[in-house]
Protein backbone atom coordinates (compact mmCIF):
# COMPACT_ATOMS: atom_id res chain seq x y z
CA UNK A 1 0.00 0.00 0.00
CA UNK A 2 1.30 3.32 -1.11
CA UNK A 3 2.18 6.27 1.26
CA UNK A 4 -0.63 8.82 1.36
CA UNK A 5 1.65 11.51 0.82
CA UNK A 6 3.04 9.59 -2.46
CA UNK A 7 -0.55 9.50 -3.70
CA UNK A 8 -0.94 13.13 -2.79
CA UNK A 9 1.64 13.53 -4.37
CA UNK A 10 0.73 11.72 -7.95
CA UNK A 11 -2.68 13.88 -7.57
CA UNK A 12 -1.16 16.91 -7.89
CA UNK A 13 0.97 15.48 -11.04
CA UNK A 14 -2.15 14.53 -12.62
CA UNK A 15 -3.65 18.18 -11.74
CA UNK A 16 -1.08 19.72 -13.07
CA UNK A 17 -0.70 17.57 -16.01
CA UNK A 18 -4.81 18.50 -17.26
CA UNK A 19 -3.97 22.24 -16.47
CA UNK A 20 -1.23 22.41 -18.84
CA UNK A 21 -3.51 20.40 -21.24
CA UNK A 22 -6.51 22.09 -20.97
CA UNK A 23 -4.20 25.41 -21.40
CA UNK A 24 -2.44 24.05 -24.56
CA UNK A 25 -6.04 23.57 -25.85
CA UNK A 26 -7.50 26.60 -25.19
CA UNK A 27 -4.22 28.38 -26.60
CA UNK A 28 -4.91 25.73 -29.81
CA UNK A 29 -8.55 26.98 -30.12
CA UNK A 30 -7.96 30.88 -29.37
CA UNK A 31 -5.46 30.45 -32.31
CA UNK A 32 -7.78 28.97 -34.68
CA UNK A 33 -10.39 31.46 -33.99
CA UNK A 34 -8.01 34.38 -34.60
CA UNK A 35 -6.58 32.82 -37.68
CA UNK A 36 -9.98 32.28 -38.94
CA UNK A 37 -11.16 35.94 -38.50
CA UNK A 38 -8.10 36.93 -39.99
CA UNK A 39 -8.53 35.40 -43.16
CA UNK A 40 -12.77 36.33 -43.19
CA UNK A 41 -13.07 38.31 -47.08
CA UNK A 42 -16.36 39.68 -46.20
CA UNK A 43 -18.31 42.47 -43.81
CA UNK A 44 -16.57 44.60 -41.37
CA UNK A 45 -13.66 41.24 -40.57
CA UNK A 46 -12.95 41.40 -44.34
CA UNK A 47 -12.66 45.18 -44.72
CA UNK A 48 -10.10 45.59 -41.66
CA UNK A 49 -7.78 42.13 -43.05
CA UNK A 50 -7.81 44.14 -46.24
CA UNK A 51 -6.11 46.70 -44.61
CA UNK A 52 -3.79 44.88 -42.05
CA UNK A 53 -2.66 42.85 -44.83
CA UNK A 54 -2.08 46.08 -46.78
CA UNK A 55 -4.44 45.69 -49.38
CA UNK A 56 -6.50 48.75 -48.71
CA UNK A 57 -4.99 51.60 -50.93
CA UNK A 58 -6.96 53.95 -52.26
CA UNK A 59 -6.33 57.42 -52.96
CA UNK A 60 -9.33 58.81 -51.57
CA UNK A 61 -10.73 57.30 -47.93
CA UNK A 62 -13.52 57.93 -45.65
CA UNK A 63 -13.23 57.46 -42.07
CA UNK A 64 -15.47 57.82 -39.28
CA UNK A 65 -18.47 55.86 -37.20
CA UNK A 66 -21.75 54.80 -38.58
CA UNK A 67 -22.61 57.63 -40.29
CA UNK A 68 -19.32 57.64 -42.33
CA UNK A 69 -19.90 53.66 -42.80
CA UNK A 70 -23.80 54.44 -44.30
CA UNK A 71 -23.53 58.04 -45.70
CA UNK A 72 -20.58 57.56 -48.47
CA UNK A 73 -20.86 55.68 -51.34
CA UNK A 74 -17.40 55.22 -52.81
CA UNK A 75 -18.43 54.43 -56.38
CA UNK A 76 -19.97 57.67 -57.05
CA UNK A 77 -17.18 59.32 -55.18
CA UNK A 78 -14.29 57.54 -57.47
CA UNK A 79 -16.49 57.96 -60.59
CA UNK A 80 -16.70 62.00 -60.18
CA UNK A 81 -13.45 62.63 -58.79
CA UNK A 82 -11.53 60.32 -60.49
CA UNK A 83 -9.85 59.11 -57.47
CA UNK A 84 -10.25 55.85 -56.29
CA UNK A 85 -11.86 55.75 -52.61
CA UNK A 86 -12.61 53.13 -49.82
CA UNK A 87 -14.78 53.22 -47.03
CA UNK A 88 -13.20 53.01 -43.79
CA UNK A 89 -16.18 53.86 -41.26
CA UNK A 90 -16.64 51.54 -38.21
CA UNK A 91 -20.07 51.04 -36.51
CA UNK A 92 -20.50 52.54 -33.27
CA UNK A 93 -16.33 53.84 -32.79
CA UNK A 94 -15.72 56.89 -31.20
CA UNK A 95 -12.76 59.46 -32.89
CA UNK A 96 -9.66 57.72 -30.69
CA UNK A 97 -10.50 54.34 -32.72
CA UNK A 98 -11.68 56.21 -35.95
CA UNK A 99 -7.60 57.41 -35.77
CA UNK A 100 -6.63 54.22 -34.33
CA UNK A 101 -7.93 52.48 -37.59
CA UNK A 102 -6.87 55.32 -39.69
CA UNK A 103 -2.97 54.58 -38.04
CA UNK A 104 -3.31 51.18 -38.92
CA UNK A 105 -4.30 51.83 -42.74
CA UNK A 106 -1.14 54.05 -43.05
CA UNK A 107 0.71 51.58 -40.88
CA UNK A 108 0.33 48.66 -43.25
CA UNK A 109 -0.92 50.71 -46.96
CA UNK A 110 0.32 54.02 -48.76
CA UNK A 111 -0.84 57.49 -47.05
CA UNK A 112 -4.21 58.21 -49.25
CA UNK A 113 -4.15 61.95 -51.08
CA UNK A 114 -7.38 62.61 -49.41
CA UNK A 115 -9.29 61.68 -45.95
CA UNK A 116 -12.75 62.51 -45.79
CA UNK A 117 -13.36 62.56 -42.08
CA UNK A 118 -17.23 62.45 -41.03
CA UNK A 119 -18.16 64.42 -38.16
CA UNK A 120 -21.44 64.18 -35.64
CA UNK A 121 -21.93 65.73 -32.22
CA UNK A 122 -20.40 62.87 -30.67
CA UNK A 123 -16.72 62.96 -32.23
CA UNK A 124 -15.65 64.92 -29.00
CA UNK A 125 -16.47 62.58 -26.56
CA UNK A 126 -14.73 59.53 -25.40
CA UNK A 127 -16.96 56.25 -24.28
CA UNK A 128 -17.16 54.66 -21.16
CA UNK A 129 -17.02 51.46 -23.07
CA UNK A 130 -16.06 50.25 -26.59
CA UNK A 131 -18.92 49.22 -29.06
CA UNK A 132 -19.01 45.59 -30.09
CA UNK A 133 -15.06 44.94 -28.86
CA UNK A 134 -15.45 41.48 -30.34
CA UNK A 135 -14.87 43.03 -33.53
CA UNK A 136 -11.11 43.90 -32.65
CA UNK A 137 -10.15 40.96 -30.72
CA UNK A 138 -8.15 39.61 -33.90
CA UNK A 139 -5.94 43.01 -34.01
CA UNK A 140 -4.86 43.62 -30.89
CA UNK A 141 -1.25 43.31 -31.90
CA UNK A 142 -2.11 46.06 -33.64
CA UNK A 143 -0.08 49.03 -31.92
CA UNK A 144 -3.18 51.64 -32.26
CA UNK A 145 -5.79 49.60 -31.98
CA UNK A 146 -4.61 48.09 -28.79
CA UNK A 147 -3.48 51.06 -27.04
CA UNK A 148 -6.98 52.95 -28.35
CA UNK A 149 -8.96 49.86 -26.58
CA UNK A 150 -6.56 49.67 -23.35
CA UNK A 151 -7.31 53.49 -22.90
CA UNK A 152 -11.05 52.44 -22.59
CA UNK A 153 -10.69 49.13 -20.88
CA UNK A 154 -7.55 48.81 -19.14
CA UNK A 155 -7.80 44.85 -18.71
CA UNK A 156 -7.85 44.23 -22.24
CA UNK A 157 -4.33 43.44 -21.65
CA UNK A 158 -6.29 40.16 -21.10
CA UNK A 159 -8.11 39.79 -23.44
CA UNK A 160 -4.67 39.77 -25.46
CA UNK A 161 -2.75 37.56 -23.72
CA UNK A 162 -5.23 35.28 -22.09
CA UNK A 163 -6.45 32.34 -24.48
CA UNK A 164 -10.33 32.41 -25.24
CA UNK A 165 -10.79 35.36 -22.29
CA UNK A 166 -11.75 37.85 -24.71
CA UNK A 167 -14.10 36.04 -26.91
CA UNK A 168 -15.70 35.05 -23.74
CA UNK A 169 -16.22 38.56 -21.83
CA UNK A 170 -15.91 40.75 -24.82
CA UNK A 171 -17.55 39.24 -28.08
CA UNK A 172 -21.36 38.97 -27.08
CA UNK A 173 -22.63 38.71 -30.80
CA UNK A 174 -20.46 35.59 -31.19
CA UNK A 175 -17.50 36.39 -34.10
CA UNK A 176 -15.84 33.21 -33.13
CA UNK A 177 -18.23 31.33 -34.46
CA UNK A 178 -17.63 33.39 -37.69
CA UNK A 179 -13.96 32.61 -37.54
CA UNK A 180 -14.33 28.86 -36.85
CA UNK A 181 -16.65 29.12 -39.98
CA UNK A 182 -14.51 30.67 -41.92
CA UNK A 183 -11.57 27.66 -41.05
CA UNK A 184 -14.25 24.86 -43.17
CA UNK A 185 -14.41 27.54 -45.71
CA UNK A 186 -18.24 28.85 -44.93
CA UNK A 187 -18.36 32.88 -45.37
CA UNK A 188 -21.04 35.06 -45.18
CA UNK A 189 -22.22 37.22 -48.36
CA UNK A 190 -20.71 40.17 -48.34
CA UNK A 191 -23.20 43.34 -47.31
CA UNK A 192 -20.35 45.95 -47.82
CA UNK A 193 -19.41 47.81 -51.69
CA UNK A 194 -15.45 49.18 -51.05
CA UNK A 195 -15.99 49.27 -47.08
CA UNK A 196 -19.95 51.25 -47.53
CA UNK A 197 -22.69 50.18 -46.30
CA UNK A 198 -26.34 51.05 -47.92
CA UNK A 199 -29.15 50.38 -45.74
CA UNK A 200 -32.20 50.21 -48.18
CA UNK A 201 -34.36 51.24 -44.80
CA UNK A 202 -37.11 53.23 -44.81
CA UNK A 203 -38.07 55.49 -41.70
CA UNK A 204 -38.03 53.35 -38.52
CA UNK A 205 -39.78 55.81 -36.16
CA UNK A 206 -37.25 55.42 -33.70
CA UNK A 207 -36.72 58.71 -33.93
CA UNK A 208 -40.33 59.59 -33.30
CA UNK A 209 -40.44 57.79 -30.08
CA UNK A 210 -36.91 59.27 -29.11
CA UNK A 211 -38.31 62.78 -29.60
CA UNK A 212 -41.83 61.92 -27.43
CA UNK A 213 -39.50 61.53 -24.56
CA UNK A 214 -36.86 63.81 -25.01
CA UNK A 215 -39.04 66.63 -25.09
CA UNK A 216 -37.26 69.04 -23.23
CA UNK A 217 -33.98 68.64 -25.30
CA UNK A 218 -30.63 66.80 -24.27
CA UNK A 219 -27.14 67.90 -24.65
CA UNK A 220 -24.47 65.74 -26.22
CA UNK A 221 -21.47 64.90 -23.80
CA UNK A 222 -17.96 66.05 -24.96
CA UNK A 223 -14.51 65.95 -23.21
CA UNK A 224 -10.98 67.31 -23.36
CA UNK A 225 -9.64 63.88 -24.76
CA UNK A 226 -12.60 63.71 -27.17
CA UNK A 227 -11.23 67.24 -28.68
CA UNK A 228 -7.75 65.95 -28.44
CA UNK A 229 -8.16 62.87 -30.36
CA UNK A 230 -9.98 64.57 -33.19
CA UNK A 231 -6.49 67.51 -33.62
CA UNK A 232 -4.41 64.18 -33.22
CA UNK A 233 -6.65 62.79 -36.26
CA UNK A 234 -5.67 66.29 -38.40
CA UNK A 235 -2.22 66.22 -36.83
CA UNK A 236 -1.72 62.74 -38.11
CA UNK A 237 -2.73 64.09 -41.38
CA UNK A 238 -0.86 67.17 -41.52
CA UNK A 239 2.34 65.09 -41.00
CA UNK A 240 1.80 63.01 -43.58
CA UNK A 241 1.22 65.33 -46.01
CA UNK A 242 -2.30 63.87 -46.37
CA UNK A 243 -5.01 66.44 -47.28
CA UNK A 244 -8.30 66.11 -45.25
CA UNK A 245 -11.30 67.57 -45.68
CA UNK A 246 -14.23 68.09 -42.09
CA UNK A 247 -17.62 67.17 -42.88
CA UNK A 248 -20.69 67.21 -41.30
CA UNK A 249 -23.35 65.05 -43.21
CA UNK A 250 -26.94 64.90 -43.52
CA UNK A 251 -29.00 64.98 -40.40
CA UNK A 252 -32.67 65.08 -40.17
CA UNK A 253 -33.52 68.43 -39.92
CA UNK A 254 -36.06 68.01 -36.67
CA UNK A 255 -33.77 66.19 -34.35
CA UNK A 256 -31.49 69.91 -34.31
CA UNK A 257 -34.56 71.72 -31.99
CA UNK A 258 -33.84 68.88 -29.39
CA UNK A 259 -29.73 68.82 -29.11
CA UNK A 260 -29.35 72.00 -26.44
CA UNK A 261 -25.74 72.22 -26.98
CA UNK A 262 -25.27 71.67 -31.04
CA UNK A 263 -24.00 74.80 -31.87
CA UNK A 264 -21.27 74.83 -28.85
CA UNK A 265 -20.16 71.58 -30.53
CA UNK A 266 -19.75 72.57 -34.02
CA UNK A 267 -18.34 76.00 -33.25
CA UNK A 268 -15.29 74.05 -31.18
CA UNK A 269 -15.26 71.42 -34.28
CA UNK A 270 -14.68 74.34 -36.54
CA UNK A 271 -12.31 76.03 -34.19
CA UNK A 272 -10.51 73.05 -34.70
CA UNK A 273 -10.54 73.09 -37.97
CA UNK A 274 -9.87 76.39 -38.32
CA UNK A 275 -6.20 75.91 -36.19
CA UNK A 276 -5.61 73.23 -38.64
CA UNK A 277 -6.12 74.89 -41.71
CA UNK A 278 -8.10 72.46 -43.13
CA UNK A 279 -11.87 73.10 -44.46
CA UNK A 280 -14.85 71.83 -42.20
CA UNK A 281 -18.01 71.69 -44.83
CA UNK A 282 -21.60 71.23 -42.91
CA UNK A 283 -24.22 70.19 -44.77
CA UNK A 284 -26.87 71.13 -42.33
CA UNK A 285 -28.70 73.70 -45.02
CA UNK A 286 -28.44 70.66 -47.35
CA UNK A 287 -32.26 69.96 -48.97
CA UNK A 288 -31.99 66.36 -47.61
CA UNK A 289 -32.30 67.26 -44.26
CA UNK A 290 -35.62 68.13 -44.51
CA UNK A 291 -36.83 64.93 -46.64
CA UNK A 292 -37.73 61.88 -44.27
CA UNK A 293 -37.90 59.74 -47.25
CA UNK A 294 -33.78 60.05 -47.03
CA UNK A 295 -33.11 59.00 -43.23
CA UNK A 296 -34.38 55.45 -41.73
CA UNK A 297 -33.45 57.92 -38.53
CA UNK A 298 -32.83 61.13 -37.34
CA UNK A 299 -28.68 60.13 -37.94
CA UNK A 300 -28.82 57.67 -41.13
CA UNK A 301 -29.06 58.36 -44.16
CA UNK A 302 -30.79 54.86 -46.01
CA UNK A 303 -29.30 53.74 -49.23
CA UNK A 304 -31.43 56.68 -51.43
CA UNK A 305 -30.48 59.12 -49.21
CA UNK A 306 -26.78 58.22 -48.96
CA UNK A 307 -26.63 58.21 -52.74
CA UNK A 308 -27.82 61.44 -53.14
CA UNK A 309 -25.75 62.45 -50.62
CA UNK A 310 -22.88 60.86 -52.57
CA UNK A 311 -23.35 63.04 -55.35
CA UNK A 312 -23.97 65.94 -53.87
CA UNK A 313 -20.87 65.66 -52.09
CA UNK A 314 -18.99 64.57 -55.19
CA UNK A 315 -19.91 67.38 -57.00
CA UNK A 316 -18.71 69.72 -54.18
CA UNK A 317 -15.06 68.08 -54.55
CA UNK A 318 -15.13 68.53 -58.08
CA UNK A 319 -15.36 72.30 -57.55
CA UNK A 320 -13.03 72.80 -54.96
CA UNK A 321 -10.63 70.65 -57.20
CA UNK A 322 -10.21 67.83 -55.17
CA UNK A 323 -9.98 65.47 -59.01
CA UNK A 324 -7.25 63.07 -59.84
CA UNK A 325 -6.05 66.14 -62.17
CA UNK A 326 -5.04 67.97 -59.04
CA UNK A 327 -3.08 65.27 -56.97
CA UNK A 328 -1.64 63.83 -60.30
CA UNK A 329 -0.34 66.90 -61.48
CA UNK A 330 1.51 67.17 -57.74
CA UNK A 331 5.51 66.06 -57.66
Amino acid sequence: MAPPRSAHKRALVRIAQFALFSALVAALVHAAIQHGLRRVNTGGFGAINRVVQGRAAADLIITGSSRALVHYDPRILSTTTGLSALNLGRNGSHTGLQLAVLRTQVRHNPAPRLIIHNLDLHSLATPTEIHDPGQYLPYLDEPAIYAEIRSVHPGAWTWRHVPLYGHAVADPRLHWLEGLARLTGIERTETLIAGFEPRAWSWTGEFDRFAAKASAGYKVARDDRGRDQLAALLQLCREGGIDIILVFSPEYAAVRPLQLNRAVLLAEMSALATTARVPLWDFSDSPLCSDRAFFYNSQHLNAAGAEAFSRELAHRLVTAGYTAPRFTSQP
